[in-house]
């Protein structure tokens, strides 16, 4: 139901974001304030903007620099040519994961608007 899945949206974007997202949303709102002059600048998502999915990726993301940054510093830098021949398989597998996100949402989209047409 299209007015369901609209309501279920809104109500997320305005519900706190969980602690083990904060630094997600803190890099959302860093991004969202970049271009912006200083009385405009805020501390939220904008819930306009807010998109779900953007929140999950860039926690994915946040969470992968970690164990990257954890790897090249194990055992003084020894792993760090190791680390980085992995760079081609981690940037294939992330590509695939986001085409296939994507692919799921567009399915989701087509559905609603088929419900609605």
């Amino acid at each position: 139901d299209p007015v369901t899945r609209k309501n279920f949206l809104e109500v997320v974007a305005g519900s706190e974001v969980p602690k083990d997202f904060a630094g997600a949303e803190e890099a959302l709102v860093q991004a969202q304030n970049e271009n912006k002059d200083i009385e405009n600048v805020t501390d939220t998502l904008n819930i306009q903007d807010f998109s779900l999915f953007s929140l999950f990726w860039v926690q994915l993301c946040l969470g992968l620099a970690g164990r990257l940054q954890r790897l090249l510093k194990y055992d003084g830098g020894s792993l760090e040519s190791d680390v980085a021949s992995l760079y081609p398989a981690v940037r294939s597998a992330s590509l695939e994961m986001v085409t296939e996100l994507h692919d799921v949402m567009q399915m989701g989209s087509a559905s609603s608007d088929d419900a609605t047409g």
